[in-house]
């Protein structure tokens, strides 16, 4: 049985909306990384993590009503499905590692296979060739669109030392902009096709002046680029620049995250991958071996990132409100 997330009316079958909302909310996906390098108790979590108890008790039956962990005992640990994002960790990490303003403070992750530092590259499951930005379909089913399927606001942490003292592996220049609804819808608009403000306004239904400050905003973060329309002189075209077709890896992976353990959002949003005509399903590979990644194969800080079955409990499917 598939993990199930509620949406705001009640329904198992949770929108995609609801399944992204889960991997732009910082705190929650800061559970999952502590989760994932081996915390299993609650006074663990909160010692590691500069969180108040209220917004942890709060995250950790969130992830457990979704499916993502599983509280058994004293013990939290990951599921099937939480264990399914350490791919989108991994990416988000590397983003921040390679963009980021301080990302050459976060600790370096490693390919055990072959002991180089791990950059991840992304490659077709079907046909095996290298995932390209520009060769790939995102095709909306009748009741999809980015519109209704983007996450709500979400409110994000500031502190970046936690009650241990340790400094916390945030990644503040992704969450700059997945972390932000309206930033993200533009910037999967941008990644996908969109150019020109209309084209956003219309396609996004965002709000003129939210979208004027967006398009500022990104632009002066190099996420955008602007170049004069072909259309008018007057009109600018909105480009992604190499940071923001980087981040297009994050996104594929969610999508990929939400339609393995999800599978009626397939028929919101299908992926393709455009060389080999097939439904698009990632892997990642180590640009130095060239070997496919496991999670058991990323090492952080002498720690071995665990798979699914490294976890006794996290065998479990649990369904919203099993303990």
């Amino acid at each position: 049985m598939s993990p199930r997330v509620r949406d705001a009316s009640g329904s198992a079958e949770a929108s995609l909306a609801d399944l992204l909302g889960l991997l732009v909310d910082e705190w929650s996906l800061l559970v999952i990384q502590r989760l994932l390098l081996g915390d299993r108790r609650y006074r663990d979590l909160h010692a590691h993590l500069p969180i108040s108890h209220a917004v942890l008790t709060s995250r950790l039956r969130r992830l457990e009503e979704s499916g993502v962990l599983i509280h058994e005992a004293h013990d939290y640990a990951v599921t099937p499905a939480g264990a399914g994002l350490w791919p989108v960790l991994l990416a988000m990490w590397d983003w921040e590692r390679r963009w980021g303003a301080d990302g050459a403070s976060l600790p370096v992750p490693r390919h055990t296979e072959c002991g180089a530092e791990l950059r991840p590259n992304a490659c077709c499951a079907h046909c095996g060739e290298p995932v390209v930005f520009g060769e790939v379909d995102v095709e909306w089913g009748d009741a999809g669109g980015w519109a209704v399927s983007l996450p709500g606001a979400r409110r994000r942490p500031h502190a970046r030392v936690s009650p241990s003292g340790s400094r916390v592996w945030f990644t503040p220049e992704v969450f700059a902009v997945v972390g932000n609804r309206w930033s993200l819808a533009v910037v999967i608009g941008a990644l996908w096709g969109m150019r020109r403000f209309r084209d956003f306004h219309i396609g996004l239904a965002i709000p003129p002046a939210v979208l004027t400050d967006r398009l500022h905003l990104l632009t002066e973060a190099g996420i955008l680029a602007t170049t004069p329309s072909a259309a008018r002189a007057d009109w600018w075209d909105y480009r992604p620049t190499p940071r923001a077709q980087e981040l297009a890896l994050f996104f594929l992976l969610a999508l990929g995250w939400a339609a393995r353990w999800w599978p009626h959002t397939r028929e919101v949003l299908t992926v393709t991958h455009r060389r080999c005509a097939a439904p698009l399903r990632l892997l990642l590979t180590c640009a130095a071996c060239g070997a496919t990644v496991t999670g058991a194969s990323v090492r952080v800080d002498s720690t071995i990132i665990p798979l699914p079955h490294h976890s006794p409990a996290a065998s479990a499917s649990p369904t919203p409100g099993e303990s």
